[in-house]
């Protein structure tokens, strides 16, 4: 039997008065024999208690009496916390007070009104034939992947392949209707896999390259506003949360117009056809065909959104359903034949839902027993055909810290991305996570509870965001199950006229209002509350005092814009957990902090002006955790650190900078005796005076759990001298060989510690602005090191040895501008078989190096040849930039990611396009300890007998000097290549004339300011795969290759400021695959191609040239064109009548056009700008669509203005530029309801009179929203 949280809480508050009782303060409490009294109470309660819990379903009273059990022990924690912080309070007060202080602290009464409760239980659980059932004890076998599990387990899809490819056979239909999307829904029960079916469609490499992917979890509220700014952040807008629909809506709009998207809507319950249409009409922005995937439980919420024909999802067959259970139980193990049949009749009991397959085989791989497993298969679930009862079983077999820990999780909204540091630390503050020893770590124990959840699948979907942050989710009906197995003790309130149960710890709130605090400040006991969104904190935090909540375990007042916190913080007696981060006008922290006593969590990251922290910090006895990065003006840390023993993570020490602190600041030597762990930066070692007196006791080689260490000086400049105070001082900062990240930044002394070569474990390493260091220690030792960035000397010349650094994945060397070399010798080969070198480095970046001469600085007979240069295996990203005498270099014949020369010689690429010998294979030229150490390589294997080059993907040649022209030969091997860029070559003149057959992946070809190039290539016209083609700056071009082509999926093609240009080719008609078109500042050029168009899909069309004569008749054609530009065609002197045939057209803009006089069609946006005969376009145009009107420097304004309020009755945003002359505003213009911005500038008279409240247009803009004149937003 599992240990159920009750048993557990029971056990740790008699374990608890047990070592209170023995304290010598503790007799002071403790009438004679009342343990013992009470020990019995527990002793009758808790061998019955399993069975009791066991039958709390069935029976009605017994649930009621274990109710009342669970309340009586959240009262007892409290009373015993309580009594925890007086002895904390005592610790941090003078000896003489222990008992003044003590005289008001009465706690017998309390202890013996605790136990009457308790033997009320006791009577009432004899008259119940409850059997005695004893906790199993949990014998996990070691499981050495379970560390790691959250970083490299995938997830598993099982047979989904063929749902797949038929869900993408729906994306590429034709859309139905006149929409610009397509819904497609894919319907089915709970834990059936629709999400992933979704996100294996999604992450396909065809449909990522045919649609723009958006994917937002909408989960039950189906509120418009957050879906659209969800959306903004899955488009990669920062910042949204406060924005309006009108806001958000323009955003959409300009990151989505023209782009074919597929939005995924997961997770949808709406079925209000209101709400949907609501939705739907604003997301005709994008291209047709755009898409839509829905997934669902309901075939109604499919029919509302006008699916007819949903996609129903069925269930694993039973060789699918044994496949993923042996995937999840066995981990690629050998499978024993006893288990595997039992596993096979357990996943065919789940009847093809993969989340309770995926739940069991996490539970049962923790105990592979025959015995447990066939106890698994018979167990009374299966009476149950719900998912729920499979998943309650996997919940039941949790020991009862991690029942806790999962019930907690409850309180997250569904749907909602759980960051994995934090959640830790809320567990730590319920005290979920208990330290039996000082040598025990909080993170690791964290860590390990998160792991071995979502190594049973509670957690799904573990991501990392960059800096480091680990997120995951909960499925829904994961959350569901967290939601039935949490006690009465957690409340999710939605209603601010729910009755809430005064017994209530825990509270999770989706609204908010002043009622809501009257009646949360009248429950006796929270600990626990949940905002939907910090909006709702924020009110919160306005309108009650802290007082009113002091059983609080954690606070969240983070980014509430908070310039004074009151004292009454300090009442906060249980708080483990305040996050004040994000407050940037908090200059000081009041002293009453220091009495929270039990705080083990305190982050201030991001108080950007906070001045000082609390004199008595030291106070503060059970800090665990103290975050200040990024608090810019902390000058020190206060005196007193050091007694904060509890301390396992300091992410930052600031060396005192200030004269008058001197006898109030920490000094390094208060780091002595914290043990501290995860990562810590000491900046502002400059500030150091005395590194004898304040820094020689800091000890940093004891702490063996730091696993990163960052050392940051103020900047030296190249011109300081070379500072021995800062080699002592770096001498003294040794870590422990443990260390695995350094960075020193700023050090000013001459020569590098030694202890740098002694940290073996070391896997990154970053040295930045040591200008006056001329060499580094070796570093051949650190066999570990993935890792090694140095950047910013004018002194150094060489480097240590790197051949021997067999793990290494990314070098970076920048700004080093005395180095002329990397290597001393060449290597001498042992064989006539080429050598490989760094057989793990994966990126080389060296910038900035303009001494750097070639690889290696001595010579021998054979250096030079192409045959005896050794080659990087394994190379993915190499750049090399501003390094014009890098002529020489190790070949890289198998690099695969990109490649990027810029203001460097083109010497290094063409050498190894040369290569002809023979390669030694990476496996023959290792040794097995070799092969080893860089097993953890993605290297891509390298054949002999494949060309250089050929796996290559991106290639950039920018300013390349010594380019004057491209060999035939040199985009022979490029078979790989997708992206092609030639910018700022002004020697090149020509590209390859030969037949590039071997193009077929190209996507993207630039080439830009060649300004020699006279002509390109007629194998342009041969790539099939180019989707982007763009001509830019090539000043000497004359003509573009004619002829038939084969360019199929061009979308994209670009050419301007190409001033000789004199036409461009008719071919440019036949791609139908064209979407945009831009032609600009082509001087040369009088005349579009002729002929009738077959880029039917085209939608968006610029030109701009100062010399063309007339715009072609094809324009009228383009039946899908949405924007179209012209700007400038000084000679155009008119625009075809029948434009009305432009059915699609959304966007026009006319720039200097004096001479256009025609008509426009039914647009969204209208822009034009110089056009002196707008007069003539108001005639018999239709602008009943318009929303956007902007327009500049146009006179004859007014005939277009008094058509506003009779036809633009759509008018969203109407802007007025350079129209001095203009006066007036249509009269009528309260009449446009739709209108939300209007801007006027430069329009001087019409300014003054729209003036607010003295202007006298005022009246009829006063109900516009955003209203700005000049530059000044007056409303």
């Amino acid at each position: 039997m599992a240990e159920s949280i009750l048993y557990g809480a029971l056990g740790n508050i008699f374990a608890q008065l047990t070592w209170l009782a023995g304290q010598k303060i503790g007799s002071i409490f403790w009438q004679k024999g009342e343990l013992d009294k009470l020990q019995k109470t527990l002793d009758i309660i808790t061998a019955v208690i399993l069975d009791a819990e066991a039958k709390r379903e069935s029976n009605l009273v017994v649930k009621n009496l274990i109710s009342i059990l669970e309340d009586v022990v959240s009262d007892a924690e409290d009373l015993l916390d309580e009594f925890d912080y007086e002895l904390l309070r005592q610790k941090v007060r003078p000896r003489g007070q222990v008992r003044k202080t003590f005289q008001y602290f009465r706690m017998g009464p309390r202890v013996k009104e605790i136990r009457k409760r308790l033997d009320v239980v006791a009577t009432e659980i004899k008259t119940f034939d409850f059997n005695v059932r004893v906790v199993e004890l949990d014998k996990k076998t070691k499981n050495t992947e379970r560390e790691t599990a959250s970083k490299v387990r995938p997830e598993l899809v099982i047979g989904r392949e063929e749902e797949k490819e038929h869900i993408i056979e729906l994306l590429k239909e034709q859309n139905h209707g006149d929409g610009i999307f397509n819904v497609i829904a894919i319907v089915g029960f709970g834990g059936l896999g629709k999400t992933s079916l979704a996100r294996l469609v999604y992450n396909d490499a065809k449909v990522a390259d045919s649609f723009k992917g958006i994917w937002v979890c909408v989960s039950e509220e189906f509120d418009v506003l957050v879906i659209f700014r969800n959306i903004l952040k899955s488009l990669g807008v920062r910042n949204v949360d406060d924005w309006n629909l009108n806001e958000v809506q323009k955003q959409i709009e300009q990151k989505l117009k023209g782009k074919k998207y597929l939005l995924v809507l997961d997770d949808v319950w709406n079925d209000d056809i209101l709400k949907w249409n609501e939705f739907s009409q604003y997301m005709a922005f994008g291209a047709t065909e755009s898409k839509i995937i829905v997934t669902t439980r309901s075939i109604k919420v499919a029919a509302t959104m006008g699916v007819r024909s949903p996609y129903l999802l069925k269930g694993l067959n039973e060789e699918q359903s044994q496949d993923l259970f042996e995937k999840v139980a066995f981990e690629g193990r050998h499978i024993d034949p006893k288990l595997g049949l039992i596993g096979k009749v357990v996943a065919q009991k789940c009847k093809g839902v993969p989340l309770s397959i995926k739940c069991l085989g996490g539970l049962m791989k923790q105990k592979p027993d025959e015995k447990y497993w066939l106890s698994v298969q018979e167990n009374e679930i299966w009476d149950n055909k719900d998912v729920l009862s499979v998943l309650k079983l996997s919940y039941a077999q949790l020991p009862s810290n991690l029942k806790q820990c999962f019930a907690f999780c409850s309180l997250f909204p569904k749907d909602s991305w759980i960051r994995k540091d934090e959640l830790i630390h809320f567990w730590r503050a319920q005290g979920y996570i208990q330290l039996k020893n000082k040598n025990e770590n909080i993170q690791d124990i964290g860590d390990e509870y998160f792991n071995d959840l979502l190594s049973r699948s509670f957690f799904q979907e573990e991501e990392e965001d960059g800096y480091g942050n680990n997120f995951c989710k909960m499925h829904d009906l994961i959350h569901d199950l967290a939601v039935s197995v949490a006690s009465h003790h957690f409340h999710w309130m939605k209603d601010e006229k729910e009755e809430i149960p005064k017994e209530v710890r825990h509270v999770s709130l989706e609204n908010y209002s002043k009622e809501i605090d009257l009646i949360l400040s009248k429950i006796k006991g929270i600990r626990t509350m949940f905002f939907r969104t910090h909006i709702f904190e924020d009110l919160f935090i306005r309108n009650v005092t802290f007082s009113s909540f002091n059983y609080l375990r954690m606070l969240n007042l983070r980014s509430m814009d908070i310039d004074i916190l009151p004292d009454s913080i300090g009442e906060l007696k249980h708080l483990r957990y305040l996050d004040l981060s994000n407050n940037y006008k908090m200059k000081v922290l009041p002293n009453a902090i220091v009495k929270l006593h039990h705080l083990q969590t305190l982050l201030l990251h991001s108080c950007l002006i906070l001045k000082e922290l609390p004199r008595d910090i030291q106070q503060l006895i059970s800090l665990e955790y103290l975050n200040i990065d990024c608090c810019d003006n902390l000058t020190c840390l206060p005196k007193g650190l050091g007694e904060l023993t509890s301390l396992q993570r300091l992410d930052r020490f600031i060396v005192n900078s200030v004269e008058d602190n001197l006898s109030t600041a920490a000094t390094l030597n208060e780091l002595r005796k914290l043990d501290l762990g995860n990562s810590i930066e000491i900046d502002h070692l400059h500030n150091v005076r005395n590194v004898e007196l304040e820094c020689k006791e800091a000890n940093l080689k004891k702490k063996k759990r730091l696993q990163s260490l960052q050392l940051s000086w103020e900047s030296s400049s190249p011109t300081t001298a070379a500072s021995e105070k800062d080699e002592s001082l770096l001498n003294i900062l040794e870590p422990h060989p443990n260390l695995i990240g350094l960075r020193v930044s700023g050090y000013g002394g001459a020569r590098f510690s030694s202890w740098l070569s002694s940290l073996t474990n070391l896997v990154q390493l970053e040295i930045d602005k040591f200008h006056n260091c001329r060499d580094l220690p070796p570093l051949d030792h650190l066999s570990s090191l993935k890792s090694l960035s140095l950047k910013n000397s004018n002194v150094l010349e060489h480097l240590p040895p790197l051949d021997h650094l067999l793990s290494l994945e990314s070098l970076s060397l920048w700004w080093l501008d005395a180095l002329e070399y990397v290597a001393d010798s060449f290597p001498v080969p042992c064989s006539t078989l080429r050598e490989p070198c760094f057989p793990s480095l994966e990126n080389l970046e060296i910038r900035c190096c303009p001494s750097l001469k070639g690889w290696w600085k001595t010579k021998n007979e054979n250096q030079g040849s192409i045959a005896e240069l050794p080659y990087f295996p394994c190379l993915s990203k190499l750049e090399i930039h501003e390094c014009p005498n890098l002529t020489s270099m190790p070949l890289f014949p198998a690099l695969y990611g990109y490649l990027t020369l810029a203001d460097a010689s083109i010497r290094p690429l063409q050498q190894t396009l040369k290569m002809k010998m023979k390669m030694k294979m990476i496996e023959a030229s290792m040794t097995s300890e070799e092969a080893s150490s860089s097993s953890g390589s993605t290297c891509h294997s390298y054949s002999s007998t494949a060309l250089p080059l050929s796996n290559l993907e991106r290639l950039l040649l920018c300013n390349i000097k010594d380019l004057e022209a491209l060999p035939d030969e040199f985009l022979q091997n490029l078979a790989s290549l997708t992206f092609l860029s030639l910018t700022d070559c002004p020697k090149l003149e020509s590209l390859p004339s030969q037949k590039m057959s071997c193009l077929t992946s190209l996507q993207e070809f630039s080439v830009e300011n060649c300004r020699n190039l006279r002509a390109l290539p007629d194998w342009i016209l041969n790539l099939t795969s180019l989707k982007t083609l763009q001509i830019v700056e090539c000043f000497e071009l004359q003509h573009m290759p004619g002829g038939t082509h084969q360019l199929t999926s061009l979308k994209e093609l670009l050419v301007g400021n190409c001033p000789n240009l004199r036409a461009l080719p008719d071919w440019i008609l036949n791609l139908t695959s064209l979407k945009t078109l831009e032609i600009w500042e082509c001087l040369e050029l009088q005349h579009m191609p002729k002929g009738t168009p077959r880029f039917t899909s085209l939608e968006e069309l610029y030109v701009c040239c100062h010399n063309l004569r007339a715009l072609p008749d094809w324009i009228l054609n383009l039946t899908s064109l949405k924007d179209l530009s012209i700007c400038e065609c000084l000679q155009s002197p008119y625009f075809q009548e029948g434009m009305q045939s432009l059915t699609s057209l959304q966007r026009l803009m006319v720039v200097y056009c004096p001479n256009l006089s025609s008509s426009t069609h039914s647009l969204k946006a209208l822009l034009t700008r110089g056009c002196p005969d707008l007069s003539s376009w108001t005639m018999r145009q239709n602008y009943s669509a318009l929303e956007e009107l902007n327009v500049q420097n146009c006179p004859n304004l007014e005939d277009l203005l008094n058509r506003i309020d009779e036809e633009i009755t759509s008018l969203k945003t109407l802007k007025i530029c350079k129209c001095p002359e203009l006066q007036d505003l249509p009269e009528r213009m309260d009449g446009l309801t739709s209108l939300q911005v209007l801007s006027i500038s430069e329009c001087p008279q019409l300014s003054e009179r729209c003036e607010k409240e003295t202007g006298i247009l005022w009246p009829r803009i006063a109900r516009i929203p955003s209203i700005t004149i000049d530059g000044r937003q007056i409303q």
